[in-house]
């Protein structure tokens, strides 16, 4: 809008600028130009621009409702005002909420400080950039009230460079976090600054001091130390002055009617019953199974999956061909087809699977990918799922419009495991609360994902407060426990790759814990590599171990290559794999060998890179009672063990430990073609085992590295370091460290 002096007032905006149009200047929703244009009393929600509102020079922005905006692009505000169009500029009586971008800023580019703007009487929440972000000089702000920004402050007051706001005012505002920086607590020293109630300097939280912030009423509470604790401000605070001995802190008086923002008429009235707010998601990739939720409880199946073929089911594209669309019979523990696609609905935190065809019109090429929406009110409130049987898997949906973090989760007698089908990859990304391959375990919007009860009947309840500060992908932080370690083992064969967990924690077991996710039979049989631990007869994608045993912890190690049959079962091939390892979070009192079980063999993996590895042919599996979702079944015995040795943890406990350096007699001696070599180290150290002929000449390097205190043994296989047997005859090996040097003699015998 060009021009100035412009109003626009009392309207309503929704889903506007996702293509991020390249206007001039910073990627704009709403952009008026020009002097003194007034923006009010206006709802703009679920915008894509980077920035959703800006009025030009001095403008006014005030009583507007803005929310869910800024989804593309990575810098912005909600209300924006670059240097020049400051001063004089008034932001005032805004709610501004549920953003990944500042909710008003006074922006600085880095040429000019912009001066003499005015905030007062706004109300931010969950804005992820920080509420209100400051920059200039000689600004005014008043009786804001700002929380949850997530790891940013609330309200930034940003000196960039040495004396600016040496004129700036900041009273009587409400905050968790006020600072000199983003993120960290730096004092504001600088200006004007008195009358704030400062989180960083208070025992409590500013949530606890409101009247009832779940029900978005964030008046100061019964006794909140917010009242008549604030300044008199002539103009901004008048109205209030005589509701007590002094105005209260923050956007709201005690006493006094809630200032409200945004349009003041009704949705339905003007635009009849059938407008509601509109939600999507993108599905992308090729035909496949996908696990799906909705964000609005009650959705109905026809609605979300409206742009997508469905069949065999009343209501869908045709009613003949084998349904595509199913939900999770709990008791029976087994899939039904959906009957009727235009009235199954789904509750909130319920999720569903659906076979994606890609070709949506059955015209003979892909459509992939493809929005879908669901209309209605979305879920804001607690939503909870309760009376899992004991050791069933439930599928569940995230039933918010916003990530979630499955950690932050509240369950009762479940697993601490979470999965979600990956159709990319056709398998299962999972995460026990400490690692995985699903992200942190955070849960996107509409996403579907499997977990199971555990130790009783089984039950969660996701908040709003479990909304997670970063964001997760539609694939169709950590745990409360901390992280002690983990290890991570990868197989690689042909174009197949696949990797398992160890992880190491205070309520980690070796017989079995809540932390311990099965391995999953997938969704769709496709040839592909496998591999688990096993632990009391159950595969495992991640074995969660303690933090602290002694003595060494015998896991089982299957590895399959698998392929399938006509009857559409898998078969086990022969085959090589590739063993890879990251050991960067490794306790540094734990290592770990393998265990060939056919040669009787154990191998030292520390300072290894890689290790080639053997699949056998052991049959088949028979997938015909496997239920919706269920671990592999243990098919003869496995090739492998690997070892996890445990050394003293704890200081105090160094009877565990050698108590000197020693290098032992190699075992067997002579030798054809493979010995071990122990050697033993009271303290961490930085340690070299080398092999040398009678001349002197190396052979080769066996370790090379820093090794935790404890015992270790190693494998020589009588090979030099260009991989070729050495001759018949006698060899010393030594150990070397800052500390110790020692060596002896060996004989090859061919």
């Amino acid at each position: 809008m060009w021009g100035g002096t412009d109003t626009v007032d009392n309207c309503y905006f929704n889903k506007i600028d996702y293509s991020v149009a390249d206007n001039s200047s910073i990627m704009l929703t709403m952009r008026m130009n020009g002097t003194s244009n007034v923006f009010r009393k206006n709802t703009v929600h679920r915008t894509g621009g980077s920035a959703t509102v800006m009025v030009g020079d001095a403008g006014l922005v005030e009583y507007n409702n803005l929310y869910d905006t800024g989804h593309l692009q990575s810098d912005g505000s909600m209300i924006q005002f670059m240097e020049g169009q400051q001063d004089g500029a008034i932001c005032r009586y805004n709610w501004l909420h549920d953003t990944e971008k500042y909710g008003a800023r006074f922006d600085h580019s880095g040429t000019a400080d912009g001066t003499n703007g005015l905030m007062h009487h706004n109300l931010a929440w969950n804005c992820e950039s920080g509420g209100i972000m400051v920059k200039g000089d000689n600004h005014k702000i008043y009786n804001n009230t700002v929380l949850n920004s997530g790891s940013k402050n609330d309200i930034i007051v940003f000196q960039v460079n040495s004396g600016d706001h040496a004129s700036t005012i900041v009273k009587n505002n409400a905050a968790d976090k006020i600072a000199n920086h983003r993120t960290n607590n730096v004092a504001v020293d600088f200006g004007t600054y008195t009358n704030n109630w400062n989180g960083y300097a208070e025992s409590v939280t500013l949530n606890s001091i409101l009247t009832d912030t779940s029900n978005n009423d964030f008046s100061p509470g019964i006794s909140s130390p917010l009242i008549n604790t604030g300044t008199t401000i002539s103009g901004i605070t008048d109205q209030y002055t005589n509701n007590g001995s002094a105005p209260d802190i923050g956007a709201y008086e005690d006493g006094n009617s809630n200032w409200t923002a945004g349009h003041d008429w009704n949705l339905n009235s003007t635009f009849g019953n059938s407008w509601k707010p509109m939600h999507g998601t993108t599905l992308s990739g090729n035909s496949g199974f996908r696990m799906m939720s909705s964000p609005v409880s009650g959705a109905i199946l026809s609605d979300l999956l409206d742009e997508l073929w469905v069949q065999g089911i009343t209501g869908g594209d045709v009613t003949d061909g084998n349904a595509n669309v199913w939900i999770l019979n709990l008791a029976g523990q087994s899939w039904t087809a959906v009957s009727n696609i235009s009235s199954q609905s789904l509750t909130a935190g319920q999720g569903f699977l659906i076979y994606a065809f890609d070709d949506i019109d059955f015209d003979g090429d892909s459509d992939l990918p493809v929005d879908l929406y669901v209309s209605g009110t979305h879920n804001t409130g607690n939503i909870s799922v309760s009376s899992i049987p004991q050791n069933s898997y439930y599928l569940a949906g995230n039933p918010y419009i916003k990530t979630i973090d499955w950690d932050d989760v509240s369950k009762t007698n479940l697993s601490s495991v979470v999965s979600v089908w990956d159709d990319a990859t056709t398998d299962w990304k999972t995460w026990n609360g400490s690692s995985g391959d699903l992200t942190n375990g955070l849960i996107a919007p509409f996403q579907g994902f499997w977990v199971q009860a555990s130790g009783g009947i089984g039950s969660f309840t996701i908040q709003s407060n479990d909304i997670s500060t970063s964001t997760g992908s539609f694939l169709g932080r950590t745990i409360n426990q901390e992280l002690d370690g983990s290890l991570v083992l990868s197989f690689s064969a042909n174009d197949y790759e696949e990797k398992i967990y160890i992880t190491f924690g205070s309520d980690g077991n070796v017989e079995h814990d809540l932390a311990d996710a099965k391995k999953l039979l997938p969704l769709q049989i496709t040839p592909r590599l496998t591999a688990m631990t096993i632990s009391n007869d159950v595969p495992l994608k991640i074995n969660n171990l303690p933090i602290e045993h002694s003595g060494t912890v015998l896991l089982p190690l299957d590895i399959l290559c698998l392929d399938f049959d006509s009857s559409g079962n898998f078969i086990t091939v022969d085959g090589n794999v590739i063993l890879g390892f990251d050991n960067t979070d490794l306790p540094i009192h734990i290592s770990y060998a393998l265990l060939d079980n056919q040669t009787g063999i154990e191998l030292d993996l520390q300072n290894l890179d890689g290790l080639n590895m053997f699949t056998e042919s052991k049959g088949s599996i028979d997938l015909s009672s496997s239920g919706p979702v269920g671990p592999y079944p243990i098919i003869g015995e496995p090739r492998y063990t690997l070892l996890i040795h445990y050394g003293s943890l704890l200081a105090d406990k160094n009877e565990y430990l050698p108590s000197s350096y020693e290098l032992h007699q190699n075992f067997p001696n002579p030798f054809n073609p493979f010995t071990k070599i122990n050697y033993d180290l009271p303290t961490l150290s930085d340690v070299k085992i080398m092999i040398h002929d009678i001349m002197g000449r190396e052979v080769i390097t066996l370790v090379n590295g820093t090794k935790p205190a404890g015992y270790h043994d190693l494998i020589w296989n009588g090979l030099n370091s260009f991989g070729e047997v050495v001759p018949s005859g006698m060899y010393f090996y030594s150990i070397r460290s800052k500390e110790f040097h020692l060596s002896k003699k060996m004989v090859f015998m061919k």
